[in-house]
């Protein structure tokens, strides 16, 4: 399955992506590094620059060009 994010691009291993602030369990904005999927949830893994893991779903994510 393709993750897709807020402007429908594609999101891959890897991708710089922008996390919005998510009231759930992201109290801020930050940049960080797709990780991983997580086939069980449809959420994507990202790493902000401290290593902490966030789950996120996709369509919240924009990817850095």
């Amino acid at each position: 399955m393709k993750h897709k994010d807020s402007n429908n691009k594609t999101i891959n291993i890897g991708d710089t992506v922008n996390v919005p602030e998510i009231k759930d369990n992201v109290n801020f904005e930050f940049q960080g590094t797709v990780h991983s999927f997580n086939s069980t949830d449809d959420y994507v893994v990202v790493i902000d620059q401290e290593d902490n893991a966030f789950c996120v779903e996709p369509e919240l994510l924009t990817v850095i060009d």
